[in-house]
């Protein structure tokens, strides 16, 4: 139940949010059309159209060029043999945990690590390995979950940003330069301790605190993008705002987000680590790295394990993720590629 109200909490905020700029976007670009006095002669108009069908087709194609295997960057950055490790583990979690996550054992309390814990086990018995198991997918769910609200929030407002520019630059820019101005955690910490301690809220918490670094981003593209020649094209020939947004600019900024969304995951790994490592994220007895750096840190003298092995998990998956986001920005940036 508590997976499927986190789901429904996260696709009610995105449907929301969704509606509300589509049709913000959609009078708006009405109210436009209406009012533009724009005159040109139908042959204009169909060299205009195939212009932009061209423009948009060889943005198409360089996207799916630059995605493709042949790529030599996109190999580096994806024989990240750790990443796709903890990816198996964090799907497969159930299936290959040799114990259940919560089942205590007071005769093998501390148990060093050994062929029946190759991980040892902690001060009530539990198995490390499993609990690691168990903790990736709490780690990865509230990561990309996190990252999921700040990219929808943050490609919205920077595009609204952006292309109308304006008293709606300044009011949505100020705001984000307001939260961007708080540290990271220490943001996500006040809004934690507002909402209280779970699993929901810490990714609404870091999915706010990360979003000013997707809307300054799209808002920057943005401010380039509605200048080229296409837009005003399309524009030209009375295609609404929302239609040229989405048809236009959302396409020749879709590689600039995928290579965020890849180093952002990795930031809110960190984040959600802080938080339960600071008691305010994933609460007992459920298991997340965090968490579990939080617990074993008392035996740090006693029981070394407890602490390495949850921090070295934290490591490989966060220098994982940095590996395949500079891997995609190479295969994805045309000035790289073009070096």
């Amino acid at each position: 139940m508590e997976a499927i109200s986190i789901v429904a909490l996260v696709l009610g905020v995105v449907a929301v949010v969704l509606l509300i700029a589509v049709l913000a976007l959609t009078i708006r670009g009405g109210k436009k059309k209406n009012d533009s006095s724009v005159e040109i002669g139908q042959a204009t108009v169909d060299v205009i159209k195939g212009e932009i069908a061209r423009d948009g087709q060889t943005t198409r194609e360089n996207v799916l060029s630059a995605m493709g295997l042949q790529n030599t960057s996109i190999q580096n950055a994806l024989n990240a043999n750790q990443t796709a490790i903890l990816d198996f583990v964090t799907i497969a979690g159930p299936v290959i945990s040799p114990y259940e996550a919560s089942t205590t054992s007071v005769k093998e309390r501390f148990s060093p690590p050994s062929a029946a814990h190759w991980l040892g086990t902690d001060e009530l018995g539990r198995d490390t390995l499993s609990r690691i198991i168990a903790g990736a997918r709490i780690t990865v769910i509230v990561g990309v979950c996190a990252v999921m609200i700040a990219l929808v929030l943050g490609t919205i407002f920077g595009l609204i940003a952006g292309y109308y520019g304006g008293i709606v630059d300044t009011v949505i820019s100020g705001f984000m330069d307001a939260l961007w101005s708080f540290p990271a955690i220490i943001l996500a910490l006040a809004i934690t301790a507002v909402l209280g301690a779970s699993i929901r809220n810490i990714f609404i918490a870091i999915g706010i605190v990360y979003t000013p670094n997707f809307c300054r981003l799209v808002r920057s593209r943005a401010l380039s993008i509605r200048e080229t020649e296409y837009v005003q094209g399309a524009r030209a020939i009375g295609l609404n705002d929302f239609e040229i947004i989405t048809r236009y600019m959302l396409p020749n900024m879709s590689s600039t987000l995928i290579v965020q969304v890849t180093l952002s995951c990795a930031k809110a790994i960190i984040a959600e680590a802080s938080l339960s490592f600071l008691g305010l994220g994933v609460q007992p007895p459920a298991a997340s790295w965090g968490s579990m750096l939080k617990s074993g840190y008392p035996y740090l003298d006693r029981a070394p394990w407890l602490s390495i092995f949850p921090g070295l998990a934290i490591m490989l998956l966060v220098l994982g993720l940095n590996y395949l986001g500079d891997g995609l920005r190479d295969a994805l940036d045309v000035r790289i590629r073009a070096d």
